[in-house]
């Protein structure tokens, strides 16, 4: 485990390297050919780090209960905890056991496979999320449409469930509803091919959430990487997501994050 700057999480945690997504856009495959090359590194770490296919280190597992003071723990960010190779080799079993263990901390997982996300049963701090990037045309090796990722991750028992538009890289389609999520998180592609989002397909999201009594109200909190941020109560929600979108045009970029109260 080691501390991150990621906004919304404190720390990450790999017990598992590796995915079989195959997006352009990913940093964990950038950061681990990087890594791939430290010699400080054992063999095994290396060359995992190289293949990037799903790949479990035991001796990481129990990282989480040796911190007394609880933690916010992205969880498997240099992979992907619900590939079907992690799930069938009982990675996936192994990990949430710990999770359970240590209820000290807040457990947030982030997938492109959530079709197996509704195998297991989830304690109460652990966070799922799915990334969905509204690219329509990709070379990705596994595909899902957006509405059966959001309807998969709504029927788990997870504590919070929550959606990662990041990268965004496409407008939201009319159809897809955001209904039964607490937490939504709108980024920019990231790294050397960077992408920044249409202010327009940002103000469809929060327009649609503006207009969805139900989801509006179980929300609280935007941050904004371009220099704007609400942190005011519930009642002023809609005065200031309004006030937000009337300053996206000069954005040049945006990270908003939609925290449940």
């Amino acid at each position: 485990m080691q501390p991150t700057k990621i906004d919304w999480t404190d720390e990450v945690w790999n017990p598992l390297i590796g995915c079989e997504n195959n997006c352009d856009y990913c940093y964990a495959r950038v950061w681990a050919n990087r890594l791939a090359g430290h010699k400080e590194y054992s063999n095994s770490v290396r060359s995992a780090y190289k293949k990037f296919q799903p790949a479990f280190f035991k001796n990481r597992l129990n990282e989480p209960l040796n911190k007394i003071t609880s933690k916010m723990i992205f969880s498997v960010d240099m992979g992907d905890m619900f590939s079907d190779t992690a799930v069938k080799e009982g990675y996936t079993k192994e990990i949430l056991k710990v999770m359970h263990r240590a209820n000290n901390h807040i457990f947030q997982i982030l997938t492109k496979n959530p079709k197996n996300m509704t195998k297991f049963n989830y304690p109460d701090n652990v966070w799922l999320g799915v990334t969905i990037d509204l690219l329509e045309d990709n070379d990705r090796m596994i595909r899902i449409p957006p509405e059966i990722a959001l309807q998969n991750l709504v029927r788990t028992n997870a504590g919070v469930k929550f959606v990662s538009f990041e990268p965004l890289l496409g407008p939201k389609p009319k159809h897809l509803s955001l209904n039964g999520l607490d937490w939504i998180i709108i980024g920019a592609r990231t790294g050397s091919k960077k992408v920044q989002p249409n202010p327009r397909w940002v103000k469809e999201i929060l327009q649609y959430i503006l207009a969805n009594k139900e989801l509006a109200d179980s929300l609280r909190l935007i941050e904004d990487r371009g220099g704007y941020t609400i942190t005011q109560p519930l009642e002023k929600f809609n005065i200031e997501a309004q006030r937000l979108i009337d300053t996206l045009g000069s954005q040049q970029w945006i990270t908003n994050y939609l925290h449940k109260s």
